[in-house]
């Protein structure tokens, strides 16, 4: 199975993350080292990212970064450009969601709390497995 990258910066969902992947048998790196991230597109074989925009603790190159910026560096990338993005938001308004996407190049957004687990994991199921 293709590795998952999991861009969050916050302790206790990276936390959560690391559980509910691991239970799903799911080969996940969980960081919010900029650098850390695009080493393991080099090295590994990425089927998707799921990138939170809100990140304040993130650096690239030892400038920090938010999830905007970091997916648009990734997605700007020929070697990285056809890796599946998933924005990961608190935020609800459609406008702002819209936008988001068009700045990043990102397939979709989930928006936080996720609600129903199955469906997101179905959404996951169906990057990885392509």
């Amino acid at each position: 199975m293709k590795k998952l990258i999991v861009v969050e910066d916050d302790r206790i969902t990276q936390q959560f993350y690391a559980m509910f992947f691991n239970k799903n048998g799911y080969d996940t790196v969980i960081t919010d080292n900029g650098d850390k991230i695009l080493e393991t597109l080099l090295v590994e074989e990425v089927g998707l990212i799921l990138m939170d925009i809100n990140l304040s603790n993130t650096y690239l190159n030892n400038e920090k970064i938010d999830g905007i910026k970091l997916s648009q560096i990734i997605k700007s990338d020929e070697r990285f450009k056809n890796i599946p993005l998933v924005l990961v938001t608190a935020s609800s308004l459609s406008s702002q969601l819209k936008q988001f996407l068009c700045d990043t190049n990102a397939q979709e957004i989930v928006t936080k709390p996720i609600l129903d687990y199955n469906r997101f994991l179905n959404k996951i199921n169906n990057y990885l497995a392509s």
